[in-house]
């Protein structure tokens, strides 16, 4: 397979909560290891919440229509449900990303995290990486957790 990169926008086959069947949509790559990845949903859909990112540079990054990623639609799949590397974010896209993350996201994903990650006494979460490994996301800064 083609070497993944978090910030990447790739189709993947998002599986219904059925386990039945399963529908080829674009995603942003967020944050990967060996076998899985962490991805936030992307739609041509008008934005509907503040957590909506409009892709100014959509088109370089691979996507037919204008488009928006929803930080609030985040997901874990395995790296096998890639199918197909469309492109790279923009570094102003990314920017846009990380600032929605940081001012709308991050204060409440990192409270209930660490409240969660207290409460389970560092169990492993996502294949075994723990909270303090999430700061690695792709969009959050190495010193912001």
């Amino acid at each position: 397979m083609t070497t993944i990169k978090a910030g990447e926008i790739w189709v993947a086959s998002i599986p219904f909560t059925n386990g039945i069947s399963s529908k080829k949509r674009p995603v942003l790559i967020l944050w990967l290891d060996e076998a899985d990845v962490v991805l936030a949903a992307v739609t041509s859909a008008q934005p509907r919440t503040q957590t909506d990112v409009l892709l100014k540079d959509w088109s370089s990054s691979g996507l037919r229509v204008a488009s928006n990623v929803r930080l609030s639609r985040l997901d874990c799949l395995e790296k096998s449900l890639l199918i197909t590397k469309l492109g790279q974010l923009s570094p102003e896209d990314a920017d846009n990303l990380r600032e929605v993350w940081n001012t709308h996201i991050k204060p409440q994903f990192s409270n209930n995290a660490i409240a969660f990650h207290k409460i389970n006494k560092g169990r492993s979460l996502w294949g075994g990486s723990t909270f303090w490994e999430w700061r690695s996301f792709f969009f959050i800064s190495s010193n912001s957790c």
